[in-house]
């Protein structure tokens, strides 16, 4: 609930665009160890590689491909603009998940 109130409400330069982005990864992570009873670091390495998909859709500017709707929650999820500092969110998203699962 936490991150779609932050990805529709806050617009900032830090919360919404970085750590907001770190926080989908460990949502994500967290989302599929209930889920699914795999190890830890594969899970890790799927929610990373899932965000990064998600970043290269935006690349390709998939959802205006698919005629997507700017106020549409798919839209939201998918997002419209790529950035190359989302990449390195995501991975840190994935660092803390792996340090907080190895202890």
């Amino acid at each position: 609930m936490r991150l779609i109130f932050i990805a529709m409400f806050v617009n900032d330069s830090f919360i919404r665009p970085f750590f907001g982005d770190v926080l989908v990864v460990i949502w994500l992570f967290y989302t599929l160890a209930t889920l699914v009873s795999i190890n830890r670091l594969y899970l890790i390495i799927a929610a990373v590689a899932i965000a990064y998909l998600v970043e290269l859709s935006q690349y390709f500017q998939l959802t205006q491909l698919l005629g997507v709707e700017a106020q549409s929650l798919l839209y939201v999820v998918l997002g419209a603009t790529f950035d190359w500092l989302d990449l390195i969110a995501y991975s840190i998203g994935g660092l803390f998940c792996w340090g907080v699962e190895r202890q």
